[in-house]
């Protein structure tokens, strides 16, 4: 039986944008088995991943680090890969696979970003004001939306909580628990974060904004274009009709970065994109306005 390797690392999102790079239930299927390797284990976001990555079929999780030829196998891996734009759903354990958004909606399902990045809320680039998500929650919930957040920070929460006590907060304690609740939304909305790709994998209706992350984020995106944002971090992502990105966009053959920084996104932009977004969705109807996410 072959096995190959998949070798993640970083936060979560760099973690399933690796394992949706590879069809492991295609390969599976086959006969071929794989070992995911996670360096970095002092990365914070190994606590939430281990057990996801555990669950995954045709895989094992091994505790060594990478030898010479499975690191050679995959960067021959990756080299074609950056030829595909396909965003392949891992096959989890336990996990079914039917109950999926549309008829059975149960509201918006928003990532609200306020802890910056694994907590260090000096990286900016993706913190809208919270001041701002109050205003937007509040327009949604006056339209009849259910409105659940998933919000890392604490005090970010609480003061939502506070002035929008209609919210729900659907934090869960693992990360397989979170994504059976974004795989039950309507619609997911997120501050371009790890929600893109588990939302895909059951095409789940999203909009993601995107702003411009060559200031205030991290250094590793100093220099990125928007082509090569779309490339590699939004691999199967532009295309589809169900994705709506707010702050990249695609203008006459190239990517383009169209919201210079957070603040630019004004609560009246947000909401008339979110409404044009489900309008054109005809399946999207606000639900009642409590009750959704509670379990």
């Amino acid at each position: 039986m072959l096995s190959l390797p998949i070798i993640c690392s970083g936060g979560i999102g760099d973690t399933l944008l690796k394992i949706s790079s590879i069809p492991i239930k295609q390969l599976g299927s086959f006969g071929f088995r794989f070992n995911i390797f996670y360096e970095g284990k002092n990365h914070p976001a190994w606590k939430i991943l281990e057990d996801f990555l555990l669950g995954i079929e045709y895989c094992q999780l091994v505790n060594r680090m990478p030898s010479r030829t499975e690191y050679r196998i995959r960067n021959i891996w990756s080299r074609i890969n950056s030829y595909l734009s396909f965003n392949f759903t891992p096959p989890l354990k336990d996990f079914d696979y039917e109950c999926q958004n549309a008829t059975n909606a149960k509201g918006i399902l928003f990532q609200t970003h306020l802890d910056g990045h694994h907590g260090h809320a000096h990286l900016s680039a993706k913190v809208w004001p919270i001041e701002r998500w109050c205003e937007l929650f509040l327009k949604l919930h006056e339209d009849g939306w259910d409105i659940n957040i998933l919000e890392y920070n604490d005090d970010a929460l609480k003061t939502i909580g506070i002035q929008c006590p209609f919210v729900h907060d659907v934090r869960r304690k693992t990360l397989l628990e979170q994504m059976k609740d974004i795989q039950a939304a309507c619609l997911v909305v997120s501050v371009d974060s790890w929600t893109k790709y588990a939302a895909s994998w059951w095409n789940i209706p999203q909009i993601v904004v995107v702003p411009d992350l060559r200031k205030g984020y991290t250094p590793f995106f100093k220099n990125i274009t928007p082509d090569d944002l779309a490339k590699i971090w939004f691999r199967g992502l532009t295309k589809s009709e169900n994705i709506c990105l707010l702050g990249l966009e695609k203008i006459k053959r190239k990517f383009c970065y169209t919201l210079p920084t957070i603040d630019d996104l004004s609560v009246s932009k947000f909401y008339e994109q979110i409404n044009l977004f489900t309008k054109r969705k005809s399946y999207l109807q606000p639900m009642q306005k409590y009750g959704a996410f509670n379990k």
